[in-house]
């Protein structure tokens, strides 16, 4: 009967330092994601006098899957 108690009590114990380590894990491949991805980022600067400037100065692309995106 102890034991049973024991297991019962144990179990989820078990059970959320498992998710826990899981979660933690999980932040950790995202912070080492985005700073490895960040050498994959081109900062564009623009000083030309187009109409189109303001939608290209400042902005950030990267360069993904041999396409050139805005991020």
């Amino acid at each position: 009967m102890v034991l049973d108690l024991l297991g019962i009590i144990g179990l989820p114990t078990a059970i959320a330092v498992a998710e826990g380590v899981r979660h933690q894990d999980a932040e950790e491949r995202e912070e080492n994601e985005q700073l490895r991805m960040r050498d994959f980022h081109i900062e564009i600067y623009c000083d030309s006098n187009s109409r189109k400037k303001d939608q290209v100065h400042g902005t950030m692309v990267v360069l993904q899957d041999q396409k050139v995106r805005r991020s």
